[in-house]
C-alpha cells in the first residue's frame, strides 16, 4: 500500500530483501516523527532549543526537508550546528534528511551525535535502528530498537523496525512478537 508516497508493510512480516522497495519501508518507521517535527518548528517558536544561535536554521531546514529538498535541509542543519554544536535537533534533523537520501553513514554519524547530546531520547534510537536497517547491520538495528522501546515502550515504530530486524536475522517467532505488539499499540501500522 502506497501512503504519502512511501511503501508500508501489507501483510505479515516482510522479508527486506525480498521487497520490492525496501528503503521506503524503513523510512515509513522515521517518516511520521521528520512530519511531526516539521509541524511543530511552526507551531511551537518557543519549544527548547529556540533561544539557540542555530534555531532559526533548523527551521529553515525543516521547512526544506517538508518540501523535500534535503540538499538545502542539510545545508540548514550544517549551519546550526557551526553556530551551536550542542542543538541535538540539528544532527537528529541531519540525520533524517541523509536518510532520505540513502547516505546512511551520515545518518547514523548525526543521529549518534543527538545520542551523544541526548542520550533518553527513543526518536534519535528508533531513527538510528531504522539507519542500521537500511544499511543492512540488522543486530545494531535491533539494538538502537531495543533501547528506543526500553525509553519509549510505546512507540510501535520500534516493534516494527525491530520486527524487521529480527526477520531479516532468522528470529521468526520474535519478529511477529514485535508485528503483534506494534500492531497492539497502532492497530494498522503495517497493514493495508
Amino acid at each position: 500500500m502506497a501512503l504519502g508516497g512511501l511503501t508500508i508493510i501489507t501483510w505479515g512480516v516482510v522479508s527486506l530483501r525480498k521487497a520490492k522497495n525496501v528503503v521506503s519501508r524503513v523510512l515509513f518507521v522515521v517518516g511520521v516523527p521528520l512530519v511531526l517535527l516539521v509541524v511543530l518548528a511552526f507551531l511551537l517558536p518557543q519549544s527548547p532549543g529556540s533561544q539557540s544561535p542555530g534555531a532559526t536554521h533548523v527551521r529553515r531546514g525543516n521547512s526544506y526537508a517538508a518540501r523535500g529538498d534535503y540538499e538545502k535541509a542539510i545545508a540548514q542543519f550544517t549551519e546550526a550546528i557551526t553556530l551551536d554544536p550542542q542543538l541535538d535537533v540539528a544532527y537528529y534533523n541531519r540525520g533524517n534528511a541523509y536518510l532520505k537520501r540513502q547516505e546512511l553513514d551520515k545518518a547514523i554519524s548525526d543521529f549518534t551525535q543527538a545520542i551523544k547530546i541526548k542520550p533518553h531520547d527513543a526518536e534519535y534510537y528508533n531513527n538510528r535502528g531504522a539507519a542500521h536497517l537500511m544499511a543492512e547491520n540488522y543486530q545494531m538495528a535491533v539494538s538502537d530498537f531495543t533501547e528506543a522501546i526500553r525509553l519509549d515502550d510505546g512507540l510501535a515504530r520500534a516493534y516494527l523496525g525491530r520486527s524487521m530486524a529480527f526477520s531479516e536475522l532468522g528470529k521468526t517467532q520474535r519478529s511477529e512478537a514485535d508485528l503483534a505488539k506494534a500492531r497492539q499499540l497502532e492497530p494498522n501500522i503495517g497493514k493495508e
